[in-house]
């Protein structure tokens, strides 16, 4: 009989530092949570990222134009289809930069524009090959 009331007493005190420790863990983990509710999911800008320095060396080559760069490869682009998308990408680039477009719609707009820009060409009719 005594066997068993003293497993009671230790079980009831274990349980009572499980709880304890638990409600101790969930405070802290609530605390993380806010603290940490305002930032951007760190693989998702590090995969935007990623993209955009792959679209301006798909773009403008290994010199890639930096903001603090004249514009004249950007303008250089203009009458190629390419132009296309660096105009749509600078326009992404200001409008996420100024807080208008979020982290998952700009990776989403870049990886369109990579497959656009990487997606192999065609040839036209004029140019079939002879049999």
């Amino acid at each position: 009989m005594v066997f068993i009331l003293y497993f009671l007493i230790v079980g009831s005190a274990l349980m009572f530092y499980i709880l304890k420790f638990d409600t101790h863990q969930h405070k802290r983990m609530n605390k993380l949570y806010k603290e940490n509710e305002d930032l951007q999911p760190l693989f998702l800008r590090k995969s935007a990222e990623q993209k955009l320095k792959s679209l301006n060396t798909t773009l403008y080559g290994e010199s890639a134009p930096t903001p603090n760069q004249s514009e004249a490869k950007r303008i250089s682009l203009n009458g190629s289809p390419k132009g296309l998308v660096a105009r749509q990408l600078a326009e992404l680039i200001t409008g996420y930069e100024a807080g208008t477009v979020d982290i998952k719609t700009y990776n989403a707009s870049l990886s369109e524009m990579l497959a656009k820009v990487k997606e192999p060409k065609v040839l036209p009719s004029q140019y079939k090959f002879r049999d």
